[in-house]
């Protein structure tokens, strides 16, 4: 399972790229290829810096078996629930987006529980899947339903015990029929820091190993 960086020196690099790819990307110098049909995670970096992940999968090998190593690369069609992700760096290539998010948004989906900030404890916590988790938000595929502003709880499980759990306040930032986008709203400097810690772990472990984490049908 492996993680590919894309790099490109600037914007205008990666508005050429999506104007002239039609459904993917060729990757060189990886090292060991993956295997046809293999899920893979993609790191778009500008200049270095990540600011997408793109999830594809392996639909041929570039080269031959005597290539040399740094010559041999793989095609990688993108999964067709990467549309968004792809206008999204568009928009903002041509400037018609401003920049304003911080880090890409992990790809992932991973069980969590949600809870209106204020709740009584007998409550129930209404269940959720979280997504495109980054340090500062996610997306929470839930039933309840909260207006924009409001805050409340949101327990994110890491299915592994190495990383554990997030337990964080949130805001809703944007609220529809398939669920809440939250940012996170952390108490003090100290839970800031505990927020970043625990979502640059994930990071680590999702590059390490994507299919573990990452929803790879689509």
């Amino acid at each position: 399972m492996q993680s590919i960086a894309i790099d490109f020196p600037d914007w205008a690099a990666l508005l050429e790229f999506l104007r002239t790819a039609e459904r993917g990307a060729r990757c060189f110098d990886i090292g060991r290829p993956p295997r046809l049909g293999q899920f893979v995670l993609l790191e778009v970096r500008i200049g270095g810096v990540p600011r997408e992940y793109l999830r594809g999968r392996v639909t041929s090998l570039l080269g031959s078996a005597d290539d040399a190593e740094w010559m041999r690369g793989i095609e990688v069609h993108f999964l067709g629930t990467e549309k968004p992700k792809l206008a999204y760096l568009e928009r903002l290539a041509t400037g018609r987006l401003a920049q304003v998010r911080r880090e890409p948004r992990l790809p992932v989906l991973l069980h969590a529980a949600v809870t209106m900030d204020g709740a009584e404890a007998s409550d129930a916590e209404a269940i959720a899947l979280a997504e495109d988790i980054g340090r500062w938000g996610a997306f929470l595929r839930t039933s309840l339903r909260a207006a924009v502003d409001a805050h409340v709880w949101v327990v994110i499980a890491s299915g592994t015990p190495l990383i554990g759990e997030l337990r964080i306040r949130a805001r809703v930032a944007w609220a529809g029929p398939e669920g809440l986008g939250v940012s996170f709203v952390p108490f003090n400097e100290t839970e800031c820091g505990t927020v970043i810690a625990w979502v640059d772990a994930l990071t680590d472990a999702v590059l390490a190993n994507p299919e573990a984490f990452c929803m790879a049908d689509g």
